[in-house]
């Protein structure tokens, strides 16, 4: 049975409060399928709340019972799987 490891959470939180994302990569051992008990997210774009990232992937933890690692940089990752575009980012 597929467990349901939360990326569609993350994703839809970070853009719920915080629509500045221009893109959300999931990245490291889950973007390469090895189910390593971290999951890592890569948001890129501008202004973040580091605090409420961080409140968030605490959150999910508790939700999905597995680490999240999540980083802003301000460009998408050369590697990795993307799971949002913000088409509307100028």
């Amino acid at each position: 049975m597929h467990q349901h490891l939360g990326l569609e959470l993350i994703a839809e939180q970070v853009i719920k409060r915080m629509g500045a994302a221009e893109t959300i990569s999931l990245v490291g051992d889950y973007a390469n399928g090895i189910d390593s008990g971290t999951i890592e997210i890569v948001i890129s774009g501008k202004q973040f709340n580091h605090d409420y990232l961080l409140r968030l992937s605490k959150k999910i933890e508790t939700q999905i019972k597995r680490r999240i690692k999540i980083s802003v940089e301000p460009e998408p990752p050369k590697e990795g799987i993307i799971l949002f575009i913000n088409e509307s980012v100028d």
